[in-house]
């Protein structure tokens, strides 16, 4: 099943509820997105500190001894409310599966919660152990670049906000389709406009800060429009500005492998990894280029690159030649 997640936003609420519940139990939270995991950690510490009267405790497995986990499961103070514990990096504890099959109450007598990393060794154990154990398990896998890009809708209804699509399509690249970065993204969107509900590019740019990031794009939709002039004056522009030629030969560098993999893709079929990883509106920019200009261009620029960037690296000579001569293969 594919990562959806305003699924995620759904399933962790229910999860935290349950937690918070008066009914203690074993849960387990497991996977290797981590961010998914922190993010569903708060929600359940938020839920529980609405709900209780008692804070939950924090453990960690490099400090936990068996037997005080066996005092946490089997007893509960005289005339207090069940406590929900944490306990994190479990994934160290080898003998987790031997604890609760010999040692762990069927019903534990407080709510605890278990943190587990790179399960894949200990889950057959560890799940054949926990038979008849009251019990309840979440998995957080990390999403693939693909799911993360469907996931803009959920995160802009969770903070509240809308966006054009050209705003989406730069707030992901800027963010390298990274979750945990598209989410810090949209808390300082929150905090530079407070009351605003629709954004479009030139306030991401503006509360973002993505100078870099908007020559980027402007660049690569001169060459993309054919328009070599206009990208060489950028980059004369750039320069005046004080940006490194160096700055500006990672942004060709960077359009260059682009364009290369997605013609590659065409001519045989099959997707390189970095190819897989293009999310599809700037597959969808690039492809008519694509269909334009031969391949061979674009390995003979990407060549061009590096040996203009070893001449920046070992020479005072003037950068705009030298990048108009690359710009003009493009």
């Amino acid at each position: 099943m594919s990562f959806n997640y305003l699924n995620y936003i759904s399933d962790v609420k229910k999860f935290s509820a349950k937690i918070a519940g008066d009914d203690p139990a074993y849960y387990f939270v497991l996977g290797d997105a981590d961010f998914l995991i922190e993010k569903a950690l708060g929600t359940i510490a938020k839920t529980w500190k609405q709900k209780k009267t008692v804070e939950f405790q924090m453990l960690y497995a490099d400090e936990l001894t068996p037997d005080h986990l066996k005092n946490i499961c089997v007893q509960r103070p005289f005339f207090s409310p069940p406590t929900l514990y944490l306990a994190r990096r479990m994934e160290k504890w080898s003998k987790l599966a031997e604890f609760f099959k010999t040692t762990a109450p069927a019903e534990p007598q407080n709510s605890v919660i278990f943190c587990l990393d790179k399960t894949k060794k200990m889950a057959a154990p560890l799940l054949k152990a926990l038979d008849k154990k009251k019990m309840a398990c979440m998995i957080f896998l990390e999403p693939r670049p693909w799911e993360i890009e469907k996931s803009l809708p959920g995160l802009m209804k969770e903070f509240g906000i809308t966006m054009t699509k050209s705003a989406q399509e730069t707030i992901f690249e800027y963010c390298g389709g990274q979750l945990m970065a598209l989410d810090n993204s949209f808390q300082t969107l929150k905090l530079a406009f407070p009351e605003k509900k629709n954004f479009t590019e030139a306030e991401i740019f503006m509360a973002l800060g993505l100078t870099k990031n908007q020559n980027a794009l402007a660049l690569s939709d001169f060459l993309l429009d054919d328009q070599r002039r206009q990208a060489e004056l950028l980059c004369l522009r750039l320069i005046e500005n004080g940006e490194s030629p160096l700055g500006i030969l990672a942004l060709l560098v960077r359009h260059c492998r682009l364009a290369l993999a997605i013609a590659s893709e065409r001519d045989t079929g099959s997707k390189s990894p970095f190819a897989a990883a293009i999310p599809e509106f700037i597959r969808a920019k690039y492809t008519p280029y694509c269909l334009r200009i031969p391949k061979n261009n674009f390995a003979k620029a990407l060549k061009l690159c590096h040996e203009v960037e070893i001449i920046f690296k070992s020479s005072s000579r003037s950068p705009i030649p030298l990048l108009a001569a690359i710009l003009h293969v493009l």
